[in-house]
Protein backbone atom coordinates (compact mmCIF):
# COMPACT_ATOMS: atom_id res chain seq x y z
CA UNK A 1 0.00 0.00 0.00
CA UNK A 2 2.44 2.67 1.29
CA UNK A 3 4.31 1.63 -2.19
CA UNK A 4 1.39 2.80 -4.60
CA UNK A 5 1.20 5.75 -2.75
CA UNK A 6 4.74 6.54 -3.23
CA UNK A 7 4.33 5.65 -6.56
CA UNK A 8 1.34 7.77 -6.84
CA UNK A 9 3.57 10.80 -5.77
CA UNK A 10 6.39 10.09 -8.47
CA UNK A 11 4.11 10.08 -11.14
CA UNK A 12 1.91 13.57 -9.72
CA UNK A 13 5.82 15.10 -9.21
CA UNK A 14 6.36 14.02 -12.89
CA UNK A 15 3.32 16.14 -14.31
CA UNK A 16 3.97 19.22 -11.84
CA UNK A 17 7.33 19.36 -13.08
CA UNK A 18 6.59 18.96 -16.62
CA UNK A 19 3.68 21.87 -16.39
CA UNK A 20 5.50 24.33 -14.19
CA UNK A 21 8.61 23.59 -15.86
CA UNK A 22 10.73 23.26 -12.50
CA UNK A 23 12.74 20.18 -11.35
CA UNK A 24 10.81 18.68 -8.13
CA UNK A 25 13.77 17.75 -5.68
CA UNK A 26 13.86 14.16 -4.27
CA UNK A 27 13.84 15.72 -0.61
CA UNK A 28 10.26 17.58 -1.51
CA UNK A 29 8.70 13.96 -3.04
CA UNK A 30 9.88 12.26 0.11
CA UNK A 31 7.94 15.35 2.42
CA UNK A 32 4.57 15.48 0.57
CA UNK A 33 4.76 11.55 0.83
CA UNK A 34 5.16 11.46 4.77
CA UNK A 35 2.20 14.89 4.86
CA UNK A 36 0.46 12.51 2.70
CA UNK A 37 0.83 9.75 5.20
CA UNK A 38 0.04 12.10 8.25
CA UNK A 39 -2.91 13.10 6.31
CA UNK A 40 -4.64 9.38 5.99
CA UNK A 41 -3.32 8.42 9.63
CA UNK A 42 -4.42 11.60 11.01
CA UNK A 43 -8.02 11.67 9.56
CA UNK A 44 -8.82 8.47 10.64
CA UNK A 45 -7.54 8.68 14.10
CA UNK A 46 -9.00 11.92 14.74
CA UNK A 47 -12.09 11.21 12.88
CA UNK A 48 -12.43 8.72 15.25
CA UNK A 49 -11.79 10.38 18.36
CA UNK A 50 -14.24 13.13 17.74
CA UNK A 51 -16.97 10.26 16.78
CA UNK A 52 -16.47 8.51 20.22
CA UNK A 53 -16.72 11.50 22.11
CA UNK A 54 -19.68 13.19 20.11
CA UNK A 55 -21.44 10.49 20.61
CA UNK A 56 -20.63 7.69 23.03
CA UNK A 57 -19.53 9.45 25.77
CA UNK A 58 -21.50 11.73 28.41
CA UNK A 59 -21.13 15.55 27.97
CA UNK A 60 -19.24 16.55 30.28
CA UNK A 61 -16.57 19.26 30.82
CA UNK A 62 -13.39 17.07 29.94
CA UNK A 63 -15.44 15.43 26.95
CA UNK A 64 -15.78 18.85 25.50
CA UNK A 65 -12.11 20.43 25.83
CA UNK A 66 -11.05 17.13 24.56
CA UNK A 67 -13.41 17.18 21.80
CA UNK A 68 -12.12 20.99 20.39
CA UNK A 69 -8.83 19.88 20.76
CA UNK A 70 -8.80 17.19 18.20
CA UNK A 71 -10.81 18.84 16.30
CA UNK A 72 -8.25 21.23 15.90
CA UNK A 73 -5.98 19.18 15.24
CA UNK A 74 -8.46 17.74 12.43
CA UNK A 75 -8.61 21.03 10.90
CA UNK A 76 -5.08 21.14 10.70
CA UNK A 77 -4.95 17.58 9.47
CA UNK A 78 -7.23 18.77 6.31
CA UNK A 79 -4.51 21.59 5.57
CA UNK A 80 -2.06 19.35 4.84
CA UNK A 81 -2.88 17.93 1.24
CA UNK A 82 -2.40 21.34 -0.10
CA UNK A 83 1.05 22.00 1.47
CA UNK A 84 1.93 18.55 0.22
CA UNK A 85 1.05 19.20 -3.04
CA UNK A 86 2.88 22.59 -3.25
CA UNK A 87 6.10 20.51 -2.29
CA UNK A 88 5.14 18.45 -5.19
CA UNK A 89 5.37 21.46 -7.67
CA UNK A 90 8.88 22.86 -6.21
CA UNK A 91 6.60 25.51 -4.13
CA UNK A 92 4.53 26.56 -6.85
CA UNK A 93 1.29 27.52 -5.32
CA UNK A 94 -1.83 26.57 -7.92
CA UNK A 95 -4.51 27.41 -5.76
CA UNK A 96 -5.16 31.00 -6.37
CA UNK A 97 -5.31 34.24 -3.90
CA UNK A 98 -8.02 33.64 -1.74
CA UNK A 99 -6.90 29.68 -0.70
CA UNK A 100 -3.33 31.21 0.20
CA UNK A 101 -5.11 33.40 2.67
CA UNK A 102 -7.57 31.24 3.99
CA UNK A 103 -5.35 27.94 4.22
CA UNK A 104 -2.72 30.07 6.11
CA UNK A 105 -5.54 31.62 8.26
CA UNK A 106 -7.40 28.27 9.27
CA UNK A 107 -3.75 26.66 9.80
CA UNK A 108 -2.58 29.27 12.07
CA UNK A 109 -5.45 29.41 13.82
CA UNK A 110 -5.37 25.49 14.55
CA UNK A 111 -3.05 26.09 15.89
CA UNK A 112 -3.55 28.67 18.22
CA UNK A 113 -6.65 27.18 19.24
CA UNK A 114 -4.61 23.59 19.96
CA UNK A 115 -2.17 25.44 22.35
CA UNK A 116 -5.12 27.01 24.66
CA UNK A 117 -7.01 23.99 24.89
CA UNK A 118 -3.81 22.22 25.95
CA UNK A 119 -3.38 25.44 28.44
CA UNK A 120 -7.38 25.18 29.48
CA UNK A 121 -7.21 21.65 30.50
CA UNK A 122 -4.32 22.31 32.05
CA UNK A 123 -6.15 25.01 34.56
CA UNK A 124 -9.54 22.73 34.66
CA UNK A 125 -7.45 19.62 36.22
CA UNK A 126 -5.37 22.61 38.25
CA UNK A 127 -9.39 23.77 39.54
CA UNK A 128 -10.95 20.11 40.09
CA UNK A 129 -7.91 19.07 41.98
CA UNK A 130 -7.14 21.84 43.90
CA UNK A 131 -10.62 23.75 44.48
CA UNK A 132 -12.94 20.71 44.39
CA UNK A 133 -15.86 22.70 46.25
CA UNK A 134 -15.61 25.35 43.48
CA UNK A 135 -15.46 23.08 40.81
CA UNK A 136 -18.68 21.54 41.88
CA UNK A 137 -20.42 24.44 41.87
CA UNK A 138 -18.91 26.30 38.79
CA UNK A 139 -17.45 23.61 36.78
CA UNK A 140 -20.83 22.64 34.10
CA UNK A 141 -20.80 22.04 30.63
CA UNK A 142 -22.50 24.97 29.61
CA UNK A 143 -19.50 27.14 31.87
CA UNK A 144 -16.89 25.20 29.89
CA UNK A 145 -18.91 25.99 26.60
CA UNK A 146 -18.39 29.86 27.43
CA UNK A 147 -14.45 28.80 27.51
CA UNK A 148 -14.48 26.97 24.53
CA UNK A 149 -16.19 29.70 22.34
CA UNK A 150 -13.76 32.20 23.59
CA UNK A 151 -10.42 29.75 22.73
CA UNK A 152 -11.98 29.61 19.37
CA UNK A 153 -12.67 33.70 18.50
CA UNK A 154 -8.82 34.32 20.19
CA UNK A 155 -7.51 31.15 17.73
CA UNK A 156 -9.46 33.06 14.76
CA UNK A 157 -8.44 36.26 15.47
CA UNK A 158 -5.02 35.68 15.83
CA UNK A 159 -5.23 33.52 12.61
CA UNK A 160 -6.58 36.51 10.55
CA UNK A 161 -3.31 38.63 9.74
CA UNK A 162 -2.54 35.93 6.96
CA UNK A 163 -5.88 37.02 5.46
CA UNK A 164 -4.68 40.47 4.83
CA UNK A 165 -1.16 39.45 4.15
CA UNK A 166 -0.87 36.87 2.82
CA UNK A 167 -0.72 37.12 -0.93
CA UNK A 168 0.12 35.57 -3.88
CA UNK A 169 3.36 36.59 -6.21
CA UNK A 170 4.18 35.74 -9.99
CA UNK A 171 7.86 35.52 -10.59
CA UNK A 172 6.83 36.26 -14.07
CA UNK A 173 9.05 32.58 -15.04
CA UNK A 174 5.81 30.09 -14.35
CA UNK A 175 6.48 30.00 -10.63
CA UNK A 176 3.48 31.14 -8.33
CA UNK A 177 4.38 31.54 -4.64
CA UNK A 178 2.10 31.64 -1.21
CA UNK A 179 3.76 34.29 0.97
CA UNK A 180 3.29 37.25 3.45
CA UNK A 181 2.87 40.69 1.97
CA UNK A 182 3.15 42.65 5.62
CA UNK A 183 2.88 46.69 3.75
CA UNK A 184 -0.43 45.06 1.49
CA UNK A 185 0.67 46.35 -1.20
CA UNK A 186 1.08 45.19 -4.99
CA UNK A 187 4.74 47.55 -4.71
CA UNK A 188 6.89 44.50 -3.52
CA UNK A 189 10.08 45.88 -4.56
CA UNK A 190 9.19 49.24 -3.06
CA UNK A 191 12.03 49.96 -0.61
CA UNK A 192 9.40 52.22 1.37
CA UNK A 193 7.10 49.37 1.66
CA UNK A 194 10.02 46.90 2.64
CA UNK A 195 10.79 49.10 5.60
CA UNK A 196 7.11 48.84 6.34
CA UNK A 197 6.70 45.55 5.89
CA UNK A 198 9.46 44.52 8.18
CA UNK A 199 8.06 46.94 10.91
CA UNK A 200 4.23 45.41 10.82
CA UNK A 201 6.31 41.78 10.43
CA UNK A 202 8.02 42.38 13.67
CA UNK A 203 4.92 43.57 15.57
CA UNK A 204 2.85 40.64 14.55
CA UNK A 205 5.49 38.30 15.35
CA UNK A 206 5.89 39.66 18.60
CA UNK A 207 2.05 39.93 19.56
CA UNK A 208 1.65 36.32 18.03
CA UNK A 209 4.91 35.18 20.26
CA UNK A 210 3.71 36.92 23.82
CA UNK A 211 -0.18 35.86 23.27
CA UNK A 212 0.90 32.30 21.66
CA UNK A 213 3.62 31.44 23.63
CA UNK A 214 4.43 33.07 26.92
CA UNK A 215 1.25 34.14 27.80
CA UNK A 216 0.24 29.64 28.05
CA UNK A 217 3.75 28.68 29.68
CA UNK A 218 3.30 31.48 32.62
CA UNK A 219 -0.04 30.55 33.30
CA UNK A 220 0.97 26.78 33.68
CA UNK A 221 4.09 28.27 35.24
CA UNK A 222 1.98 29.83 37.70
CA UNK A 223 -0.26 26.87 38.19
CA UNK A 224 2.78 24.44 38.81
CA UNK A 225 4.03 26.89 41.17
CA UNK A 226 0.85 27.26 43.32
CA UNK A 227 -0.04 23.51 43.21
CA UNK A 228 3.98 22.68 44.59
CA UNK A 229 3.48 25.32 47.31
CA UNK A 230 0.48 24.21 48.45
CA UNK A 231 1.40 19.74 48.63
CA UNK A 232 4.28 21.47 50.26
CA UNK A 233 2.33 23.21 52.92
CA UNK A 234 0.09 20.18 53.68
CA UNK A 235 3.15 17.85 53.94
Amino acid sequence: MDLVNFTDLLNVSTLARNSTHFPVPASNVIIAFLLCMAVIIGTVTNGLYLWVLKFKMKKTVNTLLFFHLILSYFISTLILPFIATTYLQDNHWSFGTAMCKVINATLSAGMFASIFFLSAISVDRYLLTLHPVWSQLHRTPRWATGIILGIWLSATALGMPYLVFRETQDDHKGRVTCQNNYAASAKWENKKMQTLGKGIHVACFISRFLLGFLLNQWTLNQLCHRRCTLCFYRI
